[in-house]
C-alpha cells in the first residue's frame, strides 16, 4: 500500500499589520483508499479585537476535481484564549462558513466560546476547543467549496487570541 501526502500553502490574512499564512493543507490516503482525509492547519498567533472582529484565520478547500460519495466528518480544533482580565463566558468566539464561488452557503455562528477560568493562574492561557459539523449539514459540502474559520469577539474592548487551529475533513471516495 502506498502512502500519498502533499502540502500546499494556501491564502494569507492581514491581521495587526502582519501577513499571516492562513494555513497549510494536506491530503493523505493509502491507495487504494475508500476514505480520504484533507487537513488544513495554522499555528500563527492572531489577535482579534473589537476593531478587528472579522477575518479568516484558516480555511480548507475541497478541490474541484475530487469525486466523493459523501462527506463523513468535518472537525475544527482551536487553541485560543480571551484578554485574560474579567473573563466572561462567551466573550470570544468564532464562526464557520461554507463558501462556494464567493457565495455563503451556510454559516455556523458561535462554534466555541472561550470559557471563564476559575483558576487565576489559567487566565490568558490558551484552551483547546473542538467543533464538529452537524451530520445534517455535511451534504452541503461539495467539491470546489471552501470552509472558513473566522474568530471574533462579543464585546467592545475584549480580545480573542488564536494560537492555532486545524480543520480535518473526511470523505468517502466515489
Amino acid at each position: 500500500m502506498l502512502l500519498v501526502s502533499f502540502f500546499l500553502f494556501i491564502n494569507t490574512l492581514f491581521v495587526s499589520s502582519t501577513l499571516i499564512p492562513t494555513g497549510r493543507m494536506s491530503v493523505s490516503y493509502e491507495a487504494p483508499a475508500k476514505e480520504i482525509q484533507i487537513t488544513s492547519s495554522s499555528d500563527k498567533l492572531a489577535h482579534y479585537h473589537s476593531g478587528n472582529t472579522k477575518g479568516e484565520y484558516l480555511s480548507i478547500s475541497i478541490p474541484e476535481n475530487v469525486s466523493f460519495r459523501k462527506v463523513l466528518n468535518v472537525t475544527l480544533t482551536v487553541m485560543s484564549h480571551d484578554q485574560g482580565w474579567y473573563t466572561h463566558d462567551g466573550s470570544s468566539t468564532a464562526d464557520v462558513r461554507i463558501v462556494h464561488n464567493g457565495d455563503e452557503k451556510k454559516k455556523f455562528e458561535g462554534v466555541y466560546s472561550n470559557t471563564k477560568s476559575t483558576d487565576e493562574n489559567l487566565r490568558g492561557v490558551p484552551q483547546k476547543y473542538t467543533w464538529t459539523m452537524p451530520d445534517a449539514d455535511l451534504p452541503t459540502v461539495q467539491p470546489g467549496m471552501k470552509i472558513t474559520f473566522e474568530p471574533r469577539v462579543q464585546y467592545e474592548g475584549w480580545a480573542n487570541y488564536v494560537h492555532s487551529a486545524s480543520f480535518s475533513l473526511w470523505y468517502k471516495r466515489a
